[in-house]
């Protein structure tokens, strides 16, 4: 029976290893987004078809930041083209 083997008890020890991994990612990054802060940016430059790549520029606490996607596989259009 596969339940009362050794292959089974090592997978459950590998998932519940894999588990408690994640558990206590979210939980830093549960934590680190509490001091996030949220602001509204403008995509300036929009590069591609399907897989386009795009720029985007926002500020934040006073700080201009201009930042490269890496690859979106959504189509990005222009406000005025909506």
């Amino acid at each position: 029976m596969f339940f009362r083997s050794p292959v089974s008890l090592l997978l459950a020890i590998i998932l519940v290893i894999v588990g408690s991994v994640h558990l206590f990612l979210g939980w830093t990054y549960g934590a680190a987004a509490k001091s996030e802060a949220t602001t509204i940016g403008t995509i300036s430059y929009i590069s591609g078809g399907r897989g386009s790549t795009y720029s985007y520029v926002f500020e934040i606490n006073g700080v201009r930041l201009i930042q490269d996607s890496g690859t979106c596989r959504q189509r990005l259009r222009p406000k005025d083209a909506e």
